[in-house]
């Protein structure tokens, strides 16, 4: 048992989603779960928990219309069993099916979408940009913004993949790609070399490296060609 140091939070999400999906057959290694708008809102909650610390699981029904989450505080240490464990028989208990683990701690393991009125599309909040639509965005064009601190950053991602950075320290000239619908840096000669996915989150953006969610971001400024000469 937990005991104190574990909370069980529950909520019961939308009781259906269209037919379709109500027969989807997910299982761990299938397809992505689309989440109902209240199950995503939910699953947005579970993350901002986890984003200022301490443990927990994530569990959601394989129509994504129930999910429901247990989490560690206070300095514990709770079993990944136990988490897992609890998780995914409180969200048997409101969906009455087998669910399965959609995160652990800030982990996401599986890919998912919100629901829109008719279906998920890739333009809904909760669903990751495509590498296409993040070279069209950043092709040619400047993209600034700010770091969590305060401070200002900006790169220019030239057409011919070269990029060119200015941020808290010395200026960066590396190359950019796209690698499936993560953007990825390579600044020759330093360990700062990363891969990023990205997901919408109405005035935010998402960013998950190594499968993981990084932190929340603003919307970047996004300025045609290279005004700052970079």
């Amino acid at each position: 048992m937990l005991g104190d140091q574990m909370r069980l939070l529950m909520k019961k999400a939308a009781t259906c989603l269209s037919l379709m999906l109500l027969a989807a057959c997910v299982t761990p290694e299938g397809p992505a779960i689309t989440l109902s708008a209240e199950t995503n809102k939910f699953f947005s909650n579970y993350l901002e928990e986890m984003s200022i610390g301490g443990q927990g699981a994530f569990a959601v029904s394989p129509d994504g219309a129930y999910g429901f989450y247990t989490y560690c505080t206070g300095g514990g240490r709770c079993g990944d069993s136990e988490l897992k464990g609890s998780a995914l028989n409180g969200c048997k208990r409101l969906a009455r099916t087998d669910c399965v683990i959609l995160a652990r701690d800030k982990t996401i393991y599986r890919q998912y979408m919100a629901a829109g009125s008719q279906a998920a599309s890739a333009g809904a909040d909760g669903s990751f940009y495509s590498g296409d639509e993040i070279a069209r965005t950043v092709s040619g064009n400047t993209v600034s913004g700010q770091y969590p601190d305060g401070k200002p950053w900006l790169v220019y991602f030239a057409t011919d993949h070269q990029l060119r950075s200015r941020g808290d320290g010395p200026n960066h000239a590396g190359t950019w790609a796209i690698n499936g619908d993560q953007l990825c840096f390579d600044y020759p000669g330093t360990a700062d070399d990363w891969c990023a996915r990205f997901q919408k989150n109405g005035d935010l953006i998402d960013i998950y490296r190594n499968g993981s969610f990084l932190r929340h971001m603003p919307k970047p400024k996004i300025d045609a060609g290279n005004p700052l000469n970079l």
